[in-house]
């Protein structure tokens, strides 16, 4: 018998039973998420086989291989770092908070810190070749040098509004977007500036890109709804046309490899858009689990990589049709954790996360839950068959419950498919076929067929249950922290066998063979 063991902070479930100098005595250390779980604001892909990805606290990871392994790079600052460009695998440029600009030229095993002459935030940088590069940021401030950074030089934007990206067309021609729709056009390496087009301050316009001096597309959202922008220019930015609908969700960037092929990423789920006939229509993808994406760069026509939120990392390599995760563990919350074998475990936790590990915890897969609820507990029979559960949702699901029947390479939820809803907290497999979750308002089901339908037990409490574990003739369920309409502390409640293991199919579990006894609060 698995028993699962519940309520883990991520600090416990990503840890193993295993030997380590700093922490002998114990025997425990901890696994953290890789290469980072630090909110990732911007990568650059300079070729097929390097990645650079920046964001919170100063954080910079880069892969040589295509994102099979990470190395970390001293940024010098921890500061939070918005966006790279990089020129070839050895020369980028990276921007920031409080002006800052970080340059190398080895390929990130020493960065340098250019003088900016600014301190506001710097959201977005470009660079034509190695030495002519654009800077934008917060204010209007736009930034030019002609020497690769060794001095930068302000130009006059026009414009108070923050700008979040700029691109190049040619050598004298850039684009800059930004709050309230602002898209600005330099004919003249940025000796003039003219707004080409303006909105409300709630819209945003976060990203560009331009595949050559005339076609180009823009994207953002709004700040009050969770609506998403897209413009397309046709004539080098001098007049933009809507292509967003009322489906289209807040974009964060974009990236098109010709005139009718672009990919753009964001929203609140992980989304993905991609296109192939510029931008009349694009067919929308969601990742899993549904974190959101802050950045996506393409080094060729089929490979790219999108970063976003807690360290999230997606790599595609046929041009966007289908995506993979490339990030070891999670920044969300873990809930519980149950052991397979001395090897194998698995643990779920907030937003549908599930993480495998197969070798004892060097390192966690994400797998594919196909839900963004919270889940609680886990259970597995064997190394095959599971169950998770978690919060209330809403009919004909009414409890989150999924099942696997191939050790969690595929999860299908199972729905009650009745008007009561609760958060389950516990689960267990009492054999192969018989299982009991347990949750709010003294809620117990128990399943005959190893979890396809589910029968409501009469537990005779309104306590909520957040655990159970089956040991021989025994099931425990514990009550809830104090709070809002719940029980004291501590309250417990046993359920014995009055006689033996009723068969599948007999009557309730909670009912004539058993008896509910309520110990004293602790």
């Amino acid at each position: 018998m698995r028993i699962p063991v519940k309520s883990l902070s991520l600090w416990i479930a990503m840890t193993v039973l295993q030997a380590e100098p700093s922490f002998a005595q114990s025997g425990w250390y901890q696994q953290p998420p890789w290469p980072t779980t630090e909110y990732l604001l911007g990568v650059a892909t300079p070729d097929s086989s390097t990645i650079v990805a920046v964001g919170y606290r100063g954080t910079i990871v880069r892969s040589t291989d295509g994102g099979q392994a990470w190395s970390r790079q001293d940024s010098g600052t921890g500061v939070i770092l918005r966006t790279a460009s990089f020129m070839d695998a050895n020369t980028g440029t990276i921007v920031g908070d409080s002006g800052t600009i970080l340059r190398t030229s080895d390929g990130g095993e020493t960065w340098n810190r250019q003088d900016s002459r600014t301190s506001v935030t710097l959201r977005g940088v470009a660079f034509l070749d190695e030495n002519i590069g654009t800077v934008v940021g917060q204010l209007g401030t736009i930034l030019r040098t002609t020497d690769g950074g060794e001095t930068w030089n302000r130009q006059d934007s026009g414009t108070s509004a923050d700008l979040w990206a700029v691109c190049f067309l040619d050598a004298d021609t850039d684009i800059a977007v930004g709050d309230s729709e602002t898209i600005l056009r330099t004919p003249d390496g940025g000796g003039s500036w003219t707004r080409q087009l303006s909105g409300s301050p709630s819209q945003i316009l976060a990203s560009v890109s331009f595949v050559d001096a005339n076609i180009g597309t823009a994207v953002g959202g709004y700040l009050d709804r969770l609506l998403g922008l897209i413009f397309r220019t046709e004539d080098g930015g001098l007049t933009w046309t809507s292509q967003s609908t009322a489906q289209t969700p807040p974009l964060r960037a974009v990236y098109f490899l010709d005139a009718a092929t672009g990919t753009a990423v964001g929203g609140y789920r992980g989304d993905i858009l991609r296109t192939s006939d510029g931008g009349q229509s694009w067919t929308h993808q969601t990742i899993d689990p549904p974190d959101i994406l802050a950045a996506v760069s393409f080094a060729d026509a089929m490979t790219a990589t999108a970063v976003g939120y807690e360290g999230v990392l997606m790599r595609t390599t046929d041009g966007g049709v289908t995506w993979t995760n490339q990030s070891s563990g999670t920044a969300n919350e873990l809930r519980a954790v149950t052991l397979i074998d001395a090897n194998t475990a698995i643990a779920v936790g907030r937003s549908g996360t599930i993480l495998r590990t197969t070798n004892g915890g060097a390192t966690w897969a994400r797998q594919p839950s196909g839900t963004g609820y919270d889940l609680f507990a886990v259970s597995f029979v064997d190394a095959d068959n599971g169950l998770a559960v978690g919060v209330w949702c809403a009919y004909p699901c009414s409890s989150t419950i999924l099942r696997t029947t191939d050790g969690g390479q595929s999860w299908t939820p199972k729905y009650l498919q009745v008007f009561f809803f609760a958060t389950l907290e516990g689960v267990s497999f009492v054999d192969a076929n018989t299982a009991f979750a347990v949750g709010q308002y003294g809620t117990i089901l128990r399943t005959t067929n190893g979890g396809e339908t589910w029968n409501r037990q009469d537990s005779r409490t309104t306590l909520t249950l957040t655990g159970v574990s089956f040991e021989q003739l025994c099931a425990r369920a514990m009550a809830a922290k104090p709070g809002p309409s719940r029980a004291p502390r501590g309250r417990v409640i046993f359920w014995e066998f009055r006689s033996p293991m009723p068969a599948p199919g007999s009557r309730s579990a909670i009912g004539e063979p058993f008896y509910a006894r309520q110990l004293a609060a602790s």
